[in-house]
């Protein structure tokens, strides 16, 4: 099925054109992920400002993932580590730079789990360094663990939060 783009938004194209050019650069074998998307987005803004201070860290801890972002990304600008994202983004924080984006994509293998270690790892992150920006990805494959996730993140020190959610609907 092709998606017809001609009226999409901008960042729509973008992003289609996004996936037809990692699945031309890797002989379509690879779908873009977060990493890939991010050092993109690194790679454009430094491109267009060349004095901005931009840099990235990717976290995997499948050592068959670790291996294939590296061959991947290899030519990029993010620094990929091989250890568990909800133990390294701790350790890398607070960056030097002030602010900051920390971008969570886990995979959710165990839906009820990853919740509740992410409630924990923004709590921790928050205490941290207060002033970073965390911005979660995840499916929606459960609609009740996911209105739980959204009570227990409201009963956190974190005030300001912002939920978007999106659905695509064939």
């Amino acid at each position: 099925m092709k998606a017809d783009t001609e009226k999409a938004p901008a960042a729509v194209k973008d992003y289609m054109e996004g996936i037809k050019q990692a699945k031309f650069t890797y002989d379509n074998k690879v779908y873009p992920g977060s990493p890939w998307w991010i050092a993109h987005h690194v790679e454009k803004t430094a491109a267009k400002k060349p004095d901005a201070r931009v840099r990235a860290e990717a976290f995997e801890a499948k050592a068959t993932e670790y291996d294939a972002l590296n061959y991947q990304l290899y030519k990029l600008p993010i620094g990929i580590q091989h250890r568990d994202a909800f133990e390294g983004i701790t350790a890398v924080i607070p960056p030097k730079e002030k602010r900051g984006l920390i971008f969570l994509d886990p995979p959710f293998e165990q839906e009820h789990k990853d919740f509740t270690r992410l409630i924990d790892l923004l709590v921790s992150a928050y205490k941290k360094w207060p002033q970073g920006t965390y911005a979660l990805w995840f499916p929606i494959k459960n609609i009740e663990a996911v209105e739980l996730f959204y009570k227990k993140l409201k009963r956190t020190e974190m005030r300001r939060q912002l939920v978007c959610e999106l659905n695509i609907y064939p």
